[in-house]
C-alpha cells in the first residue's frame, strides 16, 4: 500500500469533515454479531479480493471533485461570514474554520468564529448573537438541525443566510434561499468503507472486530450500519461486534470498549469512527490488556492520528485534507450569498495512510492544514475555486 514516491503534482486530496460530532446526552452499549454466516453474499475468497481492491484503490494517488463555475458570484469584500462548529476543541473542525477563513479572504471576507462548545445551548447563543451582529451568513458544522431548531429558524426569519455544514435537511425541513444543507455524508461513509475493507484485507478475511459506532446523528450512526453491513457481506469468516457511543458520553468509551474486550477475548481488530477519539479508545485497550493484541484501525487524517500510525499504535488511517473542506464550505457561503444551491458534498480526495506512507510525511501543524500530505501544492488546488469565484 506504498505511496509512490512521485506523483502528478495535481491529483489531489479531502477530510472527513471531522468528527462528525454532534452532542448530546447519551450511553454506550455492546452488540454481538456471530460472524456474517448467514448474510455474507461473497465467498472468502471473494470477498477478500473486492476489499484489497478497494484498499488498493484509495492507496496510490488521488483526485479532487471539480468545482462547478459561478456565473455572477456575490461581492463578499467587508462581509463577515460566522463559522459554528459543534465544538472547535477538536483539530479537524478547527481547521476547517481556518482554512475557510484563508479561502474566503481572497474575496475580502472575514470569518468571525464561535465554538459551539458540544451544547445546544451554547450552539443557540452563537446563532443568536450572529443574528444581533447582522452576520453575512451563517454556516454550521456538524451540527444537526434538529439539535436547535428555533436558533435556524430565527436566523432564517432575520434573512440571515444559513449553510448546515455536513448534515442532510431532516424530514419534513425544505432547503430555502436563506437555509441549505451541505450533506457530507459521503465521506463519511467511504470512511466507515475503507475501515471495513482495511479489516477485511489486513486480516485476510479472518478478523474478529470491534466497530465503535458513532450515534450523535442519523448520518453517523448511517455510517457504523454501512461498516457493519459491509464486514457481514464481504467476509464471511469474520466475527463483528460493536460499541454504540456519543459524543456526549465519550468518558465512558474506556470501559465500555475493555468491557467489550474482555467479553470478546478473540477480538484482534477494533476500528474507530474518527481518530479523535483514538485516545479514549486507546485507554481502553490498554485497560484491558489488548494492547499488543489488536490492530487499531481509525479515519480522518488528523495529526495526532497520522503520529499514532507513525508510532506502531494504529494501522491504517484514511484521510482527506482539513483544507479540502475548508475551502468546500466556502464554497458553499459564496453559491448561497450568490443565489444558487448547495449541493451534497462529493466524497474528497481520500487516502490511506499507513506505517510505510507516513514516514514520507512531516507531521508538524502547519502541515495539517495544507495539501502536502497529498503532494499537491496550495495553488494547484485552490485554482480551481479561484477560477469559479472570478477571484483570479
Amino acid at each position: 500500500m506504498k505511496v509512490p514516491a512521485k506523483r502528478n503534482p495535481w491529483r489531489c486530496k479531502a477530510t472527513m469533515a471531522g468528527a462528525a460530532i454532534v452532542a448530546m446526552v447519551g450511553s454506550a452499549f455492546v452488540s454481538s454479531t456471530a460472524g456474517a454466516q448467514g448474510s455474507s453474499t461473497y465467498t472468502s475468497k471473494a470477498g477478500l479480493a473486492y476489499a484489497k481492491a478497494q484498499v488498493k484503490k484509495y492507496s496510490g494517488a488521488v483526485t479532487s471533485p471539480a468545482v462547478p463555475a459561478i456565473a455572477s458570484p456575490a461581492n463578499l469584500k467587508g462581509k463577515t461570514i460566522w463559522y459554528i462548529p459543534i465544538t472547535n476543541a477538536v483539530d479537524s473542525l478547527a481547521g476547517m474554520g481556518t482554512t475557510m477563513e484563508s479561502a474566503l479572504s481572497h474575496l475580502g471576507a472575514n470569518v468571525h468564529v464561535c465554538d459551539g462548545g458540544g451544547l445546544p445551548t451554547t450552539v443557540a447563543n452563537c446563532m443568536a448573537t450572529a443574528a444581533q451582529q447582522n452576520a453575512a451568513a451563517v454556516l454550521t458544522s456538524y451540527i444537526d438541525y434538529e439539535m436547535v431548531p428555533t436558533a435556524f429558524q430565527a436566523l432564517a426569519a432575520k434573512n440571515i443566510p444559513v449553510v448546515v455544514g455536513n448534515e442532510a435537511a431532516p424530514p419534513g425541513v425544505k432547503p430555502s434561499k436563506d437555509l441549505q444543507f451541505m450533506d457530507g455524508s459521503a465521506q463519511t461513509n467511504l470512511f466507515s468503507q475503507l475501515m471495513a475493507y482495511l479489516t477485511i484485507a489486513d486480516s485476510k478475511g479472518k478478523a474478529n472486530v470491534i466497530v465503535i459506532k458513532l450515534t450523535d446523528s442519523a448520518s453517523t450512526t448511517k455510517a457504523g450500519n454501512i461498516e457493519i453491513a459491509l464486514l457481514k457481506k464481504l467476509c464471511p469468516g469474520c466475527t463483528v461486534n460493536s460499541i454504540s457511543m456519543q459524543t456526549a458520553a465519550i468518558a465512558q468509551m474506556p470501559s465500555a470498549l475493555s468491557a467489550a474486550l474482555v467479553a470478546n477475548p478473540s477480538t484482534d481488530y477494533v476500528t474507530v469512527p474518527t481518530d479523535a477519539y483514538l485516545p479514549p479508545a486507546m485507554g481502553g485497550i490498554e485497560a484491558s490488556g489488548f494492547a499488543s493484541k489488536v490492530q487499531v484501525i481509525s479515519a480522518d487524517g488528523g495529526l495526532a492520528g497520522l503520529q499514532s500510525v507513525d508510532a506502531g499504535k494504529v494501522a491504517y488511517d484514511p484521510g482527506n485534507p482539513v483544507e479540502y473542506v475548508g475551502w468546500q464550505y466556502a464554497n458553499a457561503v459564496v453559491r448561497l450569498l450568490s443565489g444558487l444551491t448547495v449541493s451534497p458534498a462529493p466524497a474528497g480526495p481520500t487516502l490511506v495512510f499507513n506505517a510505510a506512507n507516513v514516514k514520507t510525511l512531516d507531521l508538524t501543524p502547519p502541515n495539517y492544514l495544507n495539501m502536502s500530505w497529498y503532494d499537491v501544492s496550495d495553488a494547484a488546488f485552490q485554482k480551481p475555486y479561484l477560477a469559479a469565484w472570478k477571484a483570479n
